[in-house]
């Protein structure tokens, strides 16, 4: 299992790498989209070059970044990776070798979800550390909706509603990211409730336990993406943050 985690988390990051805003911009010449803005490789700052095409289009590329890594993950996993069988002789055995790169038994559900949110994790981590641009990139909120709609389609929707309502209202970007990246945790938890309260019960499973791998993985990326947003969060208790602006 190992190998197939660090295999996929290394696939994530490399996707995510990928600095679409930059390259988008450059390719239409307009030339450094570092130097244009906030200096930003995001679709809010692409936005800023005047070009509400090329915004739409870096804000798709950059979610499918999050969503291509978790789904080809899962083929990856299928690939490398045998799904548990307790009728298999081998794991009938009452001891079984377990190496780095095959074990006998299979995975559980509970060990495909970590290794399916933690290339998707790396997808956001690469997004905002492009080995590409020095490890200097975005701030991850469309990668990390990308990832999300892909690991939890309900969650994953539910934070992109969230994002669109705050930033109807407000007309913030940073502020409506900000809003539904500390939701989303929230909702994780909330969809995965039955699960979660066993971990309080007399009957806890082991998947109770595993449940919270996710929740706890949403949190520690909501925290990273407040970090990345640490400038905007000074101007938006400073009342400086600029709004949206769709240039004609």
């Amino acid at each position: 299992m190992i190998f197939t985690l660090l295999l996929c988390s290394a696939f994530g990051y490399l996707i995510g790498s990928v600095p679409v805003g930059f390259l988008l911009t450059r390719w239409a010449g307009m030339g450094d989209l570092r130097a244009v803005g906030s200096g930003n490789i995001g679709a809010t700052n692409v936005l800023r070059t005047g070009s509400v095409k090329l915004a739409a289009l870096t804000l798709g590329l950059d979610m499918a970044k999050g969503l291509v890594t978790v789904i080809l993950s899962m083929y990856i996993i299928k690939g490398l990776m045998p799904f548990a069988d307790g009728l298999n002789a081998i794991c009938a055995r009452p001891n079984h070798v377990t190496d780095m790169f095959y074990d006998p038994c299979g995975y559980t559900a509970g060990q495909m979800e970590y290794v399916l949110f933690l290339a998707g994790a790396f997808a956001v981590i690469g997004h905002m550390f492009p080995i590409w641009l020095q490890y200097k990139g975005g701030k991850g909120v469309a990668t990390f909706f990308g990832m999300m709609i892909a690991f939890s389609t309900q969650v994953g929707l539910l934070a992109v509603g969230t994002w669109l309502v705050v930033a109807i209202i407000t007309k913030r970007s940073s502020l409506a990211a900000l809003v539904s990246v500390a939701l989303t945790p929230v909702y994780m938890a909330l969809l995965m409730l039955d699960e979660v309260l066993t971990l309080f019960s007399n009957t806890p499973t082991v998947y109770s336990a595993e449940s919270m791998m996710p929740i706890l993985g949403t949190v520690a990326l909501s925290i990273l993406i407040f970090y990345r947003h640490r400038e905007n969060i000074v101007r938006l208790m400073a009342g400086t943050e600029p709004k949206i602006r769709v240039h004609a």
